[in-house]
């Protein structure tokens, strides 16, 4: 077992990622709170308080920043310069794959909660001086803060696995994918409502509505209400695909990439 997983080589693997990268978040991380210093400042200024102020710049950060900082988990497995030290690390792919992942959520996300709460104590102070007022302080403990933090796992995962999977502009490949991925849906979901319910249901659908003299909301409303546990069934199905086997399977097939990228040394 501790050929595949060990943890103290996981642990010298998220040092060393740590050590590695600690000037670029600085960096980024100073250049977005004088960002939302001047953005405070004018807001306050011009506009007076606001409690919400802050819940705009978490979710930005969170999905925003969080989905680049994923797209770029692998960066040197596709660098022809870089990849032969990555690979040749004395840890397995699958220490490789979690020392990322954790950086990439759990470090994250601690990170921002612990970022946006000095930041905003900061930024507040100042506008407190200067002004005499100030928005409302980022509360980590506030429901708003981890209500979207499944959401973000899956977002993270998604681009997690593009950071493995394209050799070249992670970020931009992995969204213009995900754009894709609604159309593909919608035209296979339609196919598929047209074969299960298939087109006199919606045809019968259209009828009903006109003799009871309802909109076209109220008639699929009542057509909801005639399928409810099928159509629960497969609300439940989806949250469990959404929120747990989509990540999981993000994460599987990253594993497959870096382990099949570490047996071919690269090429």
């Amino acid at each position: 077992m501790t050929e595949i997983l060990d943890m103290r080589r996981l642990w010298l693997l998220i040092r060393g990622d740590l050590i590695s990268d600690y000037r670029t978040l600085g960096i980024t991380a100073a250049a977005l709170a004088a960002l939302m210093l001047l953005s405070s400042l004018y807001t306050v200024s011009q506009f007076g308080e606001s409690d919400s102020y802050y819940a705009f710049w978490y979710f930005a950060m969170l999905f925003v920043w969080g989905a680049i900082l994923a797209s770029f988990s692998f960066r040197e497995l596709h660098d022809k310069t870089k990849n032969e030290a990555y690979l040749l690390l004395p840890a397995s792919p699958l220490e490789k794959i979690l020392a990322r992942l954790l950086r990439a959520t759990v470090g994250f996300f601690v990170f921002l909660l612990i970022f946006l709460t000095v930041t905003s104590a900061i930024i507040e102070s100042a506008n407190w001086l200067l002004f005499g007022r100030r928005n409302g302080l980022f509360d980590p403990s506030l429901g708003v803060v981890w209500w979207p933090v499944g959401h973000f796992i899956v977002c993270v995962s998604l681009y997690f696995l593009g950071a493995a999977w394209f050799r070249k502009l992670h970020f931009v490949k992995t969204a213009l994918t995900l754009m894709a991925i609604p159309i593909v849906l919608s035209i296979f979901a339609g196919f598929i409502l047209n074969i299960v319910f298939g087109p006199e249901d919606f045809r019968q659908l259209g009828a009903d509505s006109e003799q009871l003299g309802v909109d076209w909301e109220r008639g699929l409303y009542n057509y909801y209400l005639a399928h409810q546990g099928l159509f629960d069934a497969l609300l439940g199905l989806g949250r469990i695909t959404y929120f747990f086997a989509l990540p999981a399977f993000c994460w599987f097939v990253a594993w497959l990439r870096v382990k099949e990228t570490q047996v071919s040394h690269g090429v």
